[in-house]
């Protein structure tokens, strides 16, 4: 009997084992096929989690840039027009040339002449704008010159300067300076 119920003891036992041992192995079956690819999108949920609060941060920066870039916009509206302006649809010469005498009186500059080239009809490469050529020779004391200079670069129509030819006569702070100020100025 006692060996009988040793052989019983150990069949019920390995039995056990057997069911214990299965049951391991299915229970390890569905955690790898079944809990892993959970667990893997709830770590790729989180990592994408992540990366979305970098880009609603990065989202807001730029929501914030635009709505300043608007409102300085709005702040500079006039000045926009303005430098509008400073690109008339033609030449203009008559304006451009009352700019001129009106910032040569206020320099104490006497303006000899003003010519104007023929407008060129075709665009600056890459370009909405055409552009012309003007010369102007003018006389008076270096200083005076020299800030008229400064304030043809201030234009609000955009003027450029190429070239600058000083003649002088005598090396003298206050003798006469004779002037040719070649220079191109820009349109439409």
């Amino acid at each position: 009997m006692s060996n009988d119920f040793r052989q019983r003891y150990q069949t019920i036992k390995n039995s056990k084992y057997f069911y214990l041992s299965l049951t391991l192995i299915i229970t390890s079956v569905f955690v790898v096929f079944a809990i892993r690819p959970a667990i893997v999108e709830a770590i790729d949920t989180y990592n994408n989690l992540e990366d979305l609060k970098k880009i609603e941060t990065i989202l807001e920066e730029k929501r914030t840039k635009l709505e300043e870039a608007r409102s300085l916009m709005t702040t500079y509206a006039v000045e926009i027009e303005k430098l509008d302006e400073a690109f008339p649809s033609e030449t203009a010469e008559s304006n451009l040339l009352a700019n001129f005498s009106k910032t040569a009186q206020l320099n104490n500059v006497v303006i000899e002449s003003i010519t104007f080239d023929e407008p060129i009809d075709e665009k600056i490469p890459d370009s909405e704008y055409k552009e012309a050529n003007y010369i102007i020779k003018i006389e008076g004391k270096y200083p005076d010159i020299e800030n008229f200079i400064s304030e043809v670069y201030k234009y609000l129509r955009i003027t450029t300067i190429s070239s600058v030819q000083i003649e002088l006569d005598e090396i003298f702070e206050d003798s006469i300076v004779n002037v040719q100020i070649e220079g191109v100025f820009f349109y439409k």
